[in-house]
């Protein structure tokens, strides 16, 4: 009886050891263990055009570090869930704002005075004029 209890916790056991969490939170940041990518979690709700957007990120001091910028396309769709639905993220540690869209620093290729942008209430991604005012999340790595 001793050994079947002895397998029957490692079987519970296993599966929470083997499966860790994709992210954390450490010191207002969050690190994403699949990208290696490092995310502020508490966005400012100003928002910029693009080209401020970018500055704000660049001239970021945040949690100890300054390193910031301002994540492109790619970037921004890793976070993305699209299982999910107001906010469709894949991270309950970031502080979302989902009435509006996410700046990219991915400027749109077939028009150089657009950049794209994403929509965390549905996980949508989009182009818009890079005078436009949206949000801006930082990530650092």
């Amino acid at each position: 009886m001793t050994r079947l209890w002895r397998w029957s916790i490692l079987f519970t056991l296993l599966p929470m050891i083997l499966v860790a969490e994709r992210f954390t939170l450490s010191n207002s940041v969050v690190v994403d263990s699949k990208t290696a990518l490092e995310w502020q979690s508490k966005p400012t709700a100003v928002k910029y055009n693009q080209k401020e957007a970018i500055g704000y990120c660049n001239a970021l001091k945040y949690s100890g570090y300054s390193d910031w910028r301002l994540a492109n396309l790619y970037e921004l769709k890793s976070i993305v869930d699209y299982s999910k639905y107001n906010p469709a993220i894949a991270t309950q540690y970031i502080e979302i704002q989902t009435d509006d869209w996410y700046w990219t620093s991915s400027e749109y290729k077939n028009d150089s005075s657009h950049a794209w942008v994403v929509y965390f209430n549905n996980g949508n991604d989009n182009w818009g004029g890079k005078s436009g005012k949206h949000y801006a999340l930082c990530v650092r790595g």
